[in-house]
């Protein structure tokens, strides 16, 4: 018998969305912000021809599929969703069929009208409730489901603070936030964005990241500012990728960037005051959008009144995601997100791997959680310092076992990552002994 030290974490997707496809990806947004781990998953745009943002001239243009399956190998996702059928096939990007999944998947129900896969917040909002909402509190957040006054700024409300629509099949998950946490739904000025990242509010995406803990992998990242469109579907894909590798990042609407200059000036002097006091470099860094140029960056940055030795950069683009060379250079790797770590008895049974799963820890009483695919188990050592194997097609099918449908077993992938091996797990049923 060995012993294995497992990190349980919840479920790492990534959404595959037409890159001028507003409707999907505003679908996608209200999924995420409705379950647990949401605010880590990832988008991933697709096309059939490269958006100028990929290409680096003077040097030749990456083929688009070359740059899509370079996003998902960079990701590295338990499952990939597609958000219209047989899109992965479509686009050329290769991922295992078992991890494909569909919209209509995350979002069904079983006949006890628990989710079919992952776990949703209304599993978490009964445990924050259990745990902190039914006692009176001295210092209570501001639980809201915001949006915004000004439609045109929607979308990009949505990616910033987590939507939950009142129909629809995610109306029982906005249900359970409002009246667990005692929430309601505030309308805001588009200029007051900024007010509604303070620590007071509490937000949809914001409850994703209950129960968890992260990592950023790579090296420091010096806190970021997107200069983008509000209008632009790349610019609110990068901003959600960019926040979900770890990066600490705000967006900034180019069109309301002039009636904002103090309050990025107070971020800006908020950042050197931590970076001081962390001892580390001060520098924050401004990211074009699709749409805007350096110049038009730097000539708005001019406006900012700041200290004459406070140091700025701008960057014409974002980290290279889809470029294996890009990706390391840029620290543009996921992070590591925990739940709960635990050593394991493992045993090794012919050519299998076999262990008894680590659930979350609020599994017992969890009665909406899926009762198959609900979180990941990732391996992360194995007794004796015998290193985790990296991943293989080949070599994941040997390892492991798929124990079906029977509780309190896993199906884990050695990964790309020797930090992290495990792609699955197999949840127990909620009600289960």
């Amino acid at each position: 018998m060995e012993a294995a030290k497992v990190r349980t974490r919840p479920l790492r997707l990534a959404f595959l969305v037409e890159a001028r496809d507003k409707k999907s990806l505003m679908q996608v947004i209200e999924i995420n912000s409705a379950l647990w781990g949401g605010i880590y998953n990832f988008i991933i745009p697709v096309f059939k021809s490269l958006p100028h943002k990929y290409r680096e001239r003077p040097f030749k243009s990456p083929p688009v599929k070359s740059v899509l399956q370079g996003l998902v190998d960079t990701l590295q996702p338990d499952f990939l969703i597609e958000t219209k059928d047989d899109q992965s096939k479509a686009f050329g990007i290769e991922f295992p069929e078992k991890r494909t999944g569909s919209i209509q998947e995350l979002l069904s129900r079983d006949e006890r009208d628990r989710a079919q896969f992952g776990i949703d917040l209304r599993s978490i909002c009964d445990e924050l409730y259990n745990e902190t909402f039914r006692f009176v509190q001295r210092h209570p957040q501001n639980v809201i489901i915001p949006s915004c006054n000004d439609s045109k700024y929607a979308l990009l409300f949505a990616a910033m603070f987590g939507t939950l629509p009142e129909k629809g099949p995610l109306s029982d998950v906005a249900k359970v936030y409002i009246d667990a946490l005692d929430g309601k739904r505030t309308s805001f000025d588009p200029l007051d964005y900024v007010k509604v990242f303070d620590r007071k509010y509490l937000y949809p995406l914001r409850v994703t990241a209950e129960r968890l803990r992260t990592h950023r992998c790579g090296g420091y990242r010096e806190p970021q500012i997107l200069f983008l469109d509000e209008g632009s579907t790349l610019d609110i894909i990068d901003y959600w990728n960019y926040r979900a590798l770890g990066w600490l990042i705000r967006p900034l609407p180019a069109s309301l960037a002039p009636k904002l200059t103090s309050q990025f000036e107070e971020m800006i002097a908020a950042n050197r005051k931590e970076a001081v006091a962390s001892k580390r470099w001060d520098m924050t860094q401004f990211i074009c959008g699709e749409r805007e140029t350096v110049e038009s960056v730097q000539a708005y940055i001019g406006t900012l009144k700041l200290p004459v030795d406070q140091a700025i950069s701008t960057a014409s683009h974002g980290p290279r995601l889809w470029d294996e060379f890009g990706r390391g250079a840029d620290d543009a790797l996921p992070q590591i997100v925990t739940h709960a770590n635990k050593t394991v008895d493992v045993s090794i049974i012919g050519n299998g791997l076999h262990f008894d799963i680590v659930p979350h820890e609020f599994a017992d009483d969890d009665l909406a959680c899926a009762t198959t695919v609900a979180s990941a188990n990732v391996i992360e050592s194995v007794s004796q310092g015998a290193p985790v194997i990296p991943w293989s097609p080949a070599v994941a099918s040997k390892l492991t076992y798929d124990f079906g449908d029977e509780n309190r077993r896993a199906l884990t992938f050695p990964n790309r990552s020797p930090a992290e091996s495990a792609r699955k797990s197999l949840a127990p049923l909620a009600d289960s002994k």
